[in-house]
């Protein structure tokens, strides 16, 4: 009886034993993993961290500018447009300065040619911007030349408001060209206010400079919009010299013939940039002023050496 009891005994702290082992292997399995795992979450987390905080130096220049490029397009159009510090062209270099003239001499008046001494004439395009204005850039500055555009106020939004920045930047002038290429004559005072002082709004938040010069569509203008013109300091332009290089196009050797036959001093000749013949008449328009020793310009340069 006592043996089976010791027996039943021995047995039963076998089995204490083995269990206890068992468990005591188990606790330091358990304590290993949990060091490795926190190990590696906190590795992982300095990791996260990192990623989820990166300073400007760290963040690759791609990723900047197209948070900059969400951060524009999330801001409403209108806060852009009244906002020129924040808009694009506040981050371009300084904007090339034109000469400063008399403008009170011109206000008021229809501007068609200047009175000047200098062998100076100014080039005009109109309608743009558009996808030939960067070609037109190209050859004027290959000829060192200069032009003025008057741009319409909606076509210089979207990619093409940095062709209207590059034709400034690169020491030409931009003008007013109305908002919507409406025809002045045709709408009310506030619709032709409205044309107006949009365009003007959006030409200069796009160019980082003011437009002082305002030309009708096809020139033609009555008193309410000449009004209108000169109530807002604007110098109302046409030109002296039209080639006729729209509906329809001529060749572009007829159009270097007639933008250039009866140009001298004080001219303003005018021109469409948006034809493809007209750009390509332009070097030869060019070459044919620079053989008559006449010299392109803005038209601020041109005003600035004469008189109305």
């Amino acid at each position: 009886m006592r043996t089976h009891q010791g027996d039943s005994v021995r047995t039963g702290l076998s089995r204490i034993i083995r269990v206890l082992a068992v468990a005591a292997v188990a606790a330091v399995l358990c304590a290993a993993v949990a060091g490795c795992g926190a190990a590696e979450g906190r590795a992982w987390g300095a990791q996260a961290g990192h990623l989820a905080a990166p300073s400007s130096t760290d963040t690759p220049v791609a990723t900047r500018t197209q948070a900059a490029s969400v951060s524009e397009s999330a801001t409403p159009f209108a806060s852009r447009e009244s906002s020129p510090a924040t808009s694009a062209s506040s981050a371009q270099p300084p904007v090339p300065a034109q000469p400063s003239f008399d403008a009170t001499a011109y206000l008021g008046k229809t501007i068609e040619s200047v009175k000047t001494d200098r062998r100076e004439v100014a080039i005009t395009f109109d309608d743009g911007p558009s996808p030939n204005t960067e070609k037109v850039l190209a050859i004027l500055r290959a000829n060192k030349a200069k032009a003025t555009f008057f741009f319409v106020g909606e076509r210089a939004l979207g990619r093409q408001q940095a062709f209207a920045r590059d034709a400034v930047a690169q020491g030409n002038e931009v003008g007013n060209h109305t908002w919507s290429h409406t025809r002045m004559k045709r709408v009310g005072p506030g619709a032709l206010g409205y044309e107006i002082d949009r365009a003007q709004s959006v030409l200069t938040s796009a160019t980082g400079s003011t437009p002082l010069f305002m030309r009708p569509r096809s020139g033609k203008i009555d008193a309410k919009a000449l009004a209108a013109v000169q109530s807002r300091g604007l110098i109302l332009v046409l030109w002296s010299i039209h080639p006729s290089d729209v509906n329809p196009s001529p060749s572009a050797k007829v159009i270097v013939r007639r933008a250039t036959r009866g140009v001298h001093a004080g001219s303003i000749v005018l021109l469409h940039e948006t034809n493809d013949n007209t750009v390509v008449a332009l070097p030869g328009i060019l070459s044919e002023l620079r053989h008559r020793g006449l010299r392109p310009v803005t038209l601020s340069q041109l005003m600035a050496h004469g008189t109305p």
